[in-house]
């Protein structure tokens, strides 16, 4: 290696190292009690909390951790973050900040209380963030303002929404939470993952990681529990990529298509890549009829549809079984395309019920079965339930949504939930 070389390899290494020192150095822990106090309150000591999440992301620097205490009062708030950032919000703590998070000991519950989406990431021209969000549940949510900044009527989100659009970028992971008891006049009544490029600017692009989530009793006019969609763009189209692990979308009400899961792409290049990983979708409800359209729409369990974009849907060890809809509109799942693009579902080792293939390609990847999956009230799996070792371990989570290791029997169980005798 020449000399020079040498030279500015060691001055660009340590230009990254004195980065990454200074971003490390930054990062802070804020705390947030509802015992705490706003008013003059930088949520640096755990001794001296502040009261609201909201203020509390105010102070906090990129990079910094959100520690907030649950069990002994609500937080209600409608939190919003619209500015190039990463945080990282963590409920379960218990008063004293000593013990490890525990959501299930120390709910941290924040109530939207029917006057905004409960919580809303929107990244427009310039912008970028990673969030975290882990350990809470998400309640109450009613959208009373649009998210675009391009165009009024693009979804709405009424728990969560992430919303990139005009080249804004997100990266979002939410972990240990549940979505429950809100709604949306549009799309997405549980949690909505959106990059738009409709109204004339660039489409976004948003990555979102769903973890133990439970999303439940949403309702929205289409795509109840969770909507994600992407959709056109002037110079750069909008791309979505999903991944669900570990979680139960259960009970959530749409008056026509998509009741636990929406899907789609619209408008040339924008992509949406979604995949699902040991989880359960049962129980949720679609009415399947909408006055203007000609044809019947339904997905009780998931509702798929592409106009000029590609669109795959991946499925592993997943339950999709026992939602409802209208005859022939896809009590579990609905496959539709409106243009040029096939809409495409890879099934591998899936519990999948009844199913309306309009248009577009279901592969048959093996392992599948059409059974009651014997579900407990809890979404266990009962004792001699047939889905009990007929998954497949290849990618599976080390661990189901309660923490029990996978495999705990001669193979892994389809469904959220591992089965330990």
């Amino acid at each position: 290696m020449r000399a020079d070389q040498a030279g500015v390899r060691s001055v660009l290494w340590a230009v990254v190292m004195t980065a990454l020192l200074v971003s490390t150095a930054s990062a802070a822990d804020r705390f947030v009690s509802p015992a705490g106090s706003d008013a003059s309150n930088d949520c640096l000591a755990s001794s001296n909390p502040c009261r609201t999440i909201g203020y509390a992301a105010t102070q906090a620097a990129s990079g910094d951790v959100v520690k907030i205490v649950g069990g002994n009062g609500l937080y209600r708030e409608n939190l919003r973050i619209d500015v190039s950032t990463q945080l990282a919000f963590q409920g379960g703590y218990d008063a004293t900040f000593t013990e490890p998070p525990d959501p299930a000991a120390h709910p941290t519950v924040i109530d939207g209380r029917h006057r905004e989406r409960v919580w809303t990431l929107y990244a427009g021209a310039g912008q970028s963030m990673d969030v975290t969000i882990d350990g809470f549940t998400l309640r109450r949510g009613l959208p009373r303002s649009n998210l675009s900044q391009m165009f009024c009527c693009i979804g709405k989100g009424g728990g969560l929404a992430a919303f990139a659009e005009d080249g804004g970028t997100i990266q979002l992971t939410v972990r240990r939470t549940t979505v429950t008891a809100s709604q949306s006049d549009d799309s997405a009544g549980g949690i909505l993952v959106l990059g738009n490029g409709f109204g004339g600017g660039d489409g976004g692009t948003v990555t979102a990681t769903l973890d133990r989530v439970t999303v439940t009793r949403n309702k929205a006019p289409y795509f109840a529990g969770v909507g994600i969609q992407s959709i056109g763009g002037t110079t750069t189209a909008s791309h979505v990529t999903v991944s669900i692990v570990n979680s139960v979308i259960a009970g959530n009400h749409v008056e026509y298509d998509g009741g636990g899961v929406g899907v789609s792409a619209y408008y040339t290049g924008s992509t949406s890549d979604v995949s699902v990983l040991n989880s359960t979708i049962t129980g949720n409800r679609s009415l399947g009829r909408v006055p203007e359209y000609v044809e019947a729409v339904g997905g009780g369990g998931i509702s798929v549809a592409s106009n000029d974009s590609p669109l795959t849907v991946n499925l592993t060890n997943v339950i999709l079984w026992g939602n409802r809809a209208p005859t022939g509109t896809g009590r579990d799942l609905h496959l539709q395309m409106f243009g040029p693009a096939v809409p495409t579902v890879n099934a591998d080792h899936l519990d999948l019920g009844d199913t309306a293939l309009v248009s577009g390609t279901v592969n048959d990847l093996g392992g599948n079965v059409d059974v009651d999956p014997g579900l407990a009230r809890d979404f266990r799996l009962l004792a001699g339930s047939p889905l009990i070792d007929a998954g497949t371990c290849g990618g599976a989570p080390p661990s189901d949504f309660e923490g029990d290791p996978r495999p705990s029997g001669a193979g892994c169980d389809i469904g959220a939930d591992e089965f330990v005798p």
